[in-house]
């Protein structure tokens, strides 16, 4: 799988919503590291703000926005943020991945109408056996590009990655890595640690940070 989506990809937008349901941001933690160990530069999108958002929710967007992922907030319903969602689609090659009911086919629909039901399609004829699900199908987008429906890419899987390397795919960490007491920190529970003394500070994100050692003791 690994190899289709390289030959393929440019960019993987991760999606939440706002409500129905609400956001799993360790679920959203997890596949941007996947996207970093697979080398794919990774997008955050919010949808459903129509049903409105809260303070932790922007404050999350924050982090991410400060980490260096494009960051959108979109209502396929009301239109708001499809137009930015678009232009940062257009001329690359992206697909979209996020878990069930956060609404990527109506985002994919007010992007370009009709597109989620050609990829619907192709999913389907996929599932019954009709073409392998290891290669990505796409689709070109009016505005130049494509859009990527790849089976395999739930899969996309860290277990290549070692222990000692999972710190790189936070972004946000890499101005702290190499400034810890050690050479071998784990940021886990080493002392004279400067990711841990960065989140006490608050110059991190606790919560990111927990996502991260969750990686880091489940190998």
């Amino acid at each position: 799988v690994g190899q289709t989506l390289v030959a393929n990809l440019d960019q993987i937008v991760v999606v939440a919503s706002a409500a129905h349901p609400l956001p799993r941001w360790g679920f959203v933690d997890r596949l941007l590291a996947s996207c970093a160990a697979s080398g794919f530069e990774a997008r955050v999108c919010l949808n459903k703000v129509d049903f409105g958002i809260d303070a932790d929710m922007v404050t999350e967007l924050g982090w991410y926005a400060r980490a260096g992922y494009g960051v959108h907030l979109t209502s396929a319903t009301t239109m708001e943020g499809i137009d930015e969602l678009r232009d940062a689609v257009a001329g690359r090659t992206t697909a979209f991945t996020g878990p069930s009911g956060v609404g990527k086919s109506t985002l994919l629909n007010a992007i370009e109408p009709g597109l989620a039901l050609k990829v619907g399609e192709i999913s389907r004829s996929t599932n019954k056996g009709k073409h392998t699900t290891r290669f990505a199908q796409l689709f070109p987008l009016e505005n130049g590009g494509f859009l990527a429906d790849t089976p395999g890419l739930r899969q996309l899987a860290l277990w290549d990655v070692s222990d000692s390397d999972i710190d790189q795919l936070f972004p946000e960490f890499a101005a702290f890595i190499g400034k810890c007491r050690y050479g071998n920190c784990s940021h886990v529970t080493d002392d004279g640690c400067a990711i841990r003394a960065a989140v006490e500070l608050g110059d991190l994100s606790q919560r990111r940070y927990f996502s991260y050692v969750k990686l880091f003791t489940d190998g």
